[in-house]
């Protein structure tokens, strides 16, 4: 009876132990499993955290490749635009060299307008001149038929310059222009111009039917000078000469 009941309070204890173990072990399991069901949360949270990131990653390489498209189509228009700037510059440059030409052309057109126009005033000034020496002057001359060369047999009153008009040089400049007929020196053409230094010049000309005109002065004589040279051509008589770019070198010495 003793044994029956020492082993029935030792199967009580084993009992209770196994229990109490097994109580222990389930309650470790449950806290196992509730952790689990807590990281699988927290995978499942952090998967979507991971999707949105790679969504922010999609977004933003879309980003870069509209940046890229975006760069590439200001590099062209810098491009374009560098090319048209350069077109520009040699539009303006050529503009620039035409309004030159149109500048040196307008230039010309003027000296020569104004050169034609001094001549003609200067022909109505010899013609009326002219009328009026005819009254006053009765000048005999003489030349040779053979060199067309004229002496004047009076001389006029003139001044005391030194004059050279190498008149006898125009045939060889060029050899197509004829040697004029001198009928007034040119003393007497300037005999009232006043001068302050000696002056040397030529004159070109151009010759049709005898009558000169536009006319051109090198080495830039004074202007009191022009007018009465282009009198001074307007007297010499060439016939019915037409020729182009003939010329008579002058000379003027002050003492």
């Amino acid at each position: 009876m003793r044994n029956i009941l020492i082993f029935s309070l030792i199967t009580i204890v084993i009992v209770a132990l196994n229990y109490t173990l097994s109580k222990r072990v389930i309650d470790d399991l449950q806290d196992s499993i509730s952790e689990l069901q807590d990281l699988e949360v927290s995978v499942v949270n952090m998967t979507g955290r991971v999707n949105d990131l790679q969504n922010s990653v999609d977004v933003m390489l879309k980003e870069v490749e509209n940046l890229n498209a975006s760069k590439a189509w200001t590099i062209n228009k810098l491009r374009n635009l560098e090319i048209f700037s350069e077109t520009m510059d040699t539009e303006t440059k050529n503009l620039r060299a035409d309004l030159a030409d149109l500048h040196l052309l307008v230039e010309s057109l003027d000296s020569k307008t104004e050169s034609e126009f001094e001549v003609l005033s200067l022909k109505i000034d010899t013609l009326t001149t002219e009328t009026l020496d005819t009254e006053t002057l009765d000048t005999e001359t003489s030349y040779e038929s053979s060199d067309k060369s004229f002496n004047p047999i009076n001389q006029e009153n003139e001044t005391d310059y030194n004059v050279s008009n190498e008149v006898d040089k125009v045939v060889a400049e060029p050899v197509a222009c004829p040697q004029p007929v001198k009928n007034r020196s040119y003393s007497y053409f300037i005999k009232n111009v006043s001068l302050k230094k000696s002056v040397a010049f030529r004159v070109i000309y151009d010759l049709k039917d005898g009558e000169v005109y536009n006319v051109q002065f090198e080495s830039n004589p004074p202007t009191n000078l022009r007018r009465p040279t282009i009198r001074y051509l307007d007297s010499l008589y060439f016939a019915d000469a037409t020729a182009e770019n003939c010329s008579i070198p002058f000379k003027i010495n002050v003492d």
